[in-house]
């Protein structure tokens, strides 16, 4: 594509309509430049001229969502591709930049091919660019009065850990609640007193969990370049019941239970179903057990034998 001489200033008949484009945002209802998360974009062409629409596409962007106006210098979500004959060069021009061109306006069905889909998606765009405006003078006040939330808002829109760390599943409905709260500021300028509350305590308990897990993974990891790992394959172990948790299966179910070894390793298993003990009692037993990929200091047991209590309701 070219700019070398303004489109404007090209005689009608050096200029061939090649391909209407629009850009919509797949199953929303809505163009593509308001991209909801997690929404795909769907590109439709109406191709007038075949073979300069084969040439256009070695050289332009055919899917239309990035280039810009050639008139104007707008971005482009509806635009029409159109050939300079006598250079071969390709003009991106863009729906408001349409009717200024004459060659264009003898091309009015493209106007209807999109008919009042696209009045009504531009009247749309138009509103909520309208919105994002009111939206950050309300967010600005809001700011102004309350800038020890700021902080809060900014943790929750870019956390210091992304999906896919271990730690973020601790965090995410912090994250998203946070954010909710968020976008009432931005349409209602204002927040509750309990909402106010909520928005520190979360933001509060989310860095806490994130402190707590890093310093566990540091003691993880130096534990492990100490040679500690939790126990693995069929051993004798003596250890503390630091919780339970009755857990339904396809036979009905079972007691399952977190024993803790006091070096610094744990492991989580079923409890023989004859045991009458509780939380907080020092057992010793036999059983199978399998390393976690994720934790070397943590395992799963199975098939436990010899049970027997050494202890009861120790200090958890």
């Amino acid at each position: 594509m070219s700019t070398s001489k303004h489109i404007r200033d090209f005689p009608v008949s050096d200029l061939n309509l090649v391909a209407m484009v629009v850009v919509y945002e797949d199953g929303a209802g809505g163009p593509a430049g308001y991209l909801h998360e997690g929404s795909e974009k769907r590109v439709e062409h109406e191709v007038r001229d075949q073979a300069a629409w084969d040439r256009y596409r070695e050289v332009g962007d055919v899917n239309g969502i990035t280039c810009k106006c050639d008139c104007c210098g707008h971005m482009l979500i509806y635009s029409c591709v159109v050939e300079h004959i006598p250079t071969g060069e390709f003009y991106s021009i863009g729906r408001d930049c349409f009717a200024n061109v004459e060659c264009l306006q003898q091309s009015a069905q493209w106007v209807s091919m999109t008919g009042d889909r696209l009045v009504s998606r531009v009247a749309a765009g138009r509103k909520a660019a309208k919105e994002r405006k009111a939206g950050d003078v309300r967010e600005a006040k809001f700011f102004t009065e309350f800038a020890d939330l700021l902080p809060v808002f900014e943790f929750a829109k870019n956390p210091p850990i992304q999906q896919g760390h271990p730690t973020y599943h601790k965090i995410s409905w912090a994250v998203a609640t946070i954010n909710d709260m968020h976008g009432n500021v931005r349409r209602f300028g204002k927040l509750s007193e309990k909402q106010f509350a909520l928005a520190r305590k979360l933001h509060a308990e989310s860095l806490e969990k994130i402190e707590e897990d890093r310093a566990r993974a540091e003691q993880v990891a130096a534990a492990v370049e100490a040679g500690l790992r939790a126990p693995e394959g069929r051993v004798a172990v003596e250890g503390t019941v630091v919780s339970m948790k009755w857990v339904e299966n396809d036979f009905g179910g079972s007691t399952k239970c977190l024993v803790d070894f006091g070096n610094g390793t744990r492991a989580w298993g079923t409890m023989p179903s004859s045991y009458a003990g509780g939380k907080g009692d020092r057992v010793r037993f036999r059983a199978s057990f399998e390393l976690s990929d994720k934790d070397p200091l943590f395992a799963f047991f199975k098939r436990p034998t010899n049970w027997e209590h050494i202890e009861e309701r120790a200090a958890a």
